[in-house]
C-alpha cells in the first residue's frame, strides 16, 4: 500500500511540476488520473499471482449481496463526512469554496492516522473473543487528542505558509475538534461489524449526513468557511455520542 500510494504521488507531482506556472484544470485532472493509474499498476503487479494465476473466473452475487452493507456504510460515512463541502459549494464564492477544499483535506488527513493506526490490530481483534477494552480506546482516543492539538499548528502552517491563504486561527481550532471524534468512532464502529450489525453503522451514518446539511445550511451564509467546519465538527460529535451511550446501555442491559 505504502509503494503504491508513493507510486501514484510522485507520478502526479511529477506531471504538475513539469507544467510549472502554466497549470489549468485539465492539466490537475489528468494528473491526479495517471496518479491513480500508477497505483493501480503497482497493485496489479503485487497481486498479479492472485489475480491471474487462476484458471477461470466466476461472477457470485452472493459475494455482492453480502458486500453491500458495507458498501453502504462507505458511502454514508463519506456523506456524512463530505455533506458540509456539498453545501460550502453550492452556497460560497469559488475563492472560499477552494480554501474549504484544502481545510477538509487536511482535516481527512490527520483523521486517517486513526486507521493506520489501528488497522494492524483489526485481524487480532476480529479473532479474539471479547471487544474492545476501555482503555484500548482511551489510548487510541488519548493520540486522537495529540493528533488534533498538533492539527492546529501544523494546519495553519500548510494553509497559510505553503498554500498563501491567510486563514484566521480559529478556522485551525474549529477543524481540530473535527479531527478527534474518529479517535472514538473507529472502534466502536469495528465492534458494531464485529455484531453483525453494520445496518446500524449504516443508519447513524445516513443520519448524520442529514444533520450536517441541515447545520451547514444554517451555518454556512452566516459564518462562511467557519459554519462548514462547524457543522462537520458538531456532526461528528453527535455520531461519536450515539456510539457511545449507545454501547454502554447494551453493556447495562447485559450485566
Amino acid at each position: 500500500a505504502l509503494a503504491a500510494e508513493v507510486a501514484g504521488l510522485a507520478v502526479t507531482a511529477a506531471l504538475l511540476l513539469s507544467r510549472g506556472p502554466a497549470l489549468d484544470v485539465v492539466v490537475v485532472v489528468q494528473a491526479v488520473a495517471l496518479g491513480f493509474t500508477a497505483r493501480l499498476a503497482v497493485g496489479l503487479a503485487a497481486f498479479s499471482g492472485e489475480l491471474f494465476g487462476r484458471g477461470s473466473t466466476a461472477f457470485d452475487l452472493r459475494q455482492l449481496v453480502e458486500a453491500t452493507p458495507f458498501f453502504l456504510t462507505g458511502l454514508s460515512g463519506l456523506l456524512a463526512s463530505k455533506a458540509d463541502l456539498l453545501v460550502v459549494s453550492a452556497m460560497l464564492g469559488h475563492a472560499e469554496v477552494g480554501a474549504y477544499q484544502v481545510m477538509v483535506s487536511l482535516i481527512t488527513g490527520f483523521q486517517g492516522l486513526a486507521s493506520i493506526v489501528f488497522t494492524p490490530f483489526v485481524r487480532d481483534f476480529y479473532e479474539s473473543e471479547g471487544l474492545i477494552s476501555r482503555g484500548t480506546a482511551r489510548r487510541l482516543f488519548a493520540g486522537g487528542v495529540a493528533c488534533a492539538l498538533g492539527s492546529v499548528p501544523a494546519g495553519w502552517l500548510i494553509v497559510n505558509s505553503i498554500y498563501g491563504l491567510g486563514l484566521p486561527w480559529p478556522v485551525f481550532v474549529v477543524g481540530a475538534f473535527s479531527v478527534l471524534p474518529i479517535y472514538g468512532t473507529l472502534p466502536l464502529v469495528y465492534e458494531l461489524y464485529k455484531k453483525g450489525r453494520e445496518q446500524r453503522v449504516v443508519v447513524v451514518s445516513f443520519t448524520g449526513a442529514a444533520v450536517n446539511v441541515v447545520l451547514a445550511v444554517g451555518l454556512v451564509p452566516v459564518f462562511g468557511i467557519i459554519g462548514g467546519l462547524a457543522a462537520g465538527a458538531v456532526t461528528q460529535w453527535g455520531i461519536l455520542g450515539w456510539y457511545f451511550f449507545s454501547r454502554d446501555r447494551e453493556g447495562t442491559r447485559t450485566r
